[in-house]
C-alpha cells in the first residue's frame, strides 16, 4: 500500500476513532459492492493501455476513419429525404452497412494486433538457433577429447635415443630397394 496513504490514513484513525469504525462497520456490510469497484477499477486501468495501444495501430485508424465517413455520408443523405423516408432509402443503408463493416473490422484490428517484422524476428531465431547449436557443438568436442598429458621437460628425453627403432612398432612388409640407379 502507499506509504502516504497508510500514514494518513493511521492519523486519522487516531484522531477519529468512533468515524473510524462506523466507516469499518460500513465496509464490512458493502465488501461486495467494494470489490466490485477495486476490480472494475483495475480492469478500467488494464484497458486503458489496450485502448492507448489499439489508438495507435495505423489499421484500426484507418478502418475507424472509413466507418465515421460512412456514418457521415448516411447521415447527409438521411437530412436530404427526409426523417420519415430515411429508414427506407437505399443508399443510407447502403452507407450504414458500410460503416457497420468498417467499424466491425476496426474493432477485430484492435483486439487481435498484428505482429510487426515478421521476417526480421524470423531471422533472428533462426540466427540464435544457428548460433546456439554451433556453441553446443563446440563445447561438446573441447570437452569430449580426452586431457592433453602434462608438459614435461626437454632434458626427460635425453634418455630415449632417437636413431633407435621402436620396438613396440610392428616390422616393415615393404622392401627397400636398394639399387637406386638402373643403368
Amino acid at each position: 500500500m502507499n506509504p502516504k496513504v497508510l500514514e494518513t490514513g493511521t492519523r486519522m484513525a487516531r484522531r477519529h476513532p468512533r468515524k473510524t469504525l462506523q466507516l469499518s462497520v460500513f465496509a464490512i456490510r458493502r465488501r461486495k459492492a467494494i470489490l466490485m469497484v477495486v476490480n472494475s477499477a483495475r480492469r478500467a486501468t488494464e484497458l486503458g493501455s489496450t485502448v492507448k495501444q489499439a489508438a495507435g495501430d495505423r489499421k484500426v485508424q484507418s478502418e475507424t476513419s472509413a466507418a465515421m465517413s460512412s456514418l457521415m455520408l448516411a447521415g447527409k443523405r438521411a437530412r436530404q429525404v427526409g426523417v420519415a423516408h430515411a429508414p427506407g432509402d437505399k443508399k443510407v443503408a447502403v452507407q450504414l452497412h458500410r460503416a457497420g463493416r468498417h467499424a466491425s473490422k476496426a474493432l477485430v484490428a484492435a483486439r487481435r494486433p498484428r505482429r510487426g517484422h515478421r521476417v526480421v524476428r524470423t531471422t533472428t531465431i533462426v540466427t540464435g538457433a544457428g548460433a546456439l547449436g554451433g556453441a553446443a557443438y563446440a563445447g561438446w568436442r573441447v570437452y569430449d577429447r580426452p586431457a592433453a598429458p602434462p608438459y614435461e621437460p626437454a632434458h626427460s628425453l635425453s634418455t630415449v635415443d632417437a636413431q633407435a627403432p621402436d620396438e613396440a612398432a610392428p616390422p616393415s612388409t615393404e622392401e627397400i630397394p636398394t639399387d637406386q640407379n638402373p643403368a
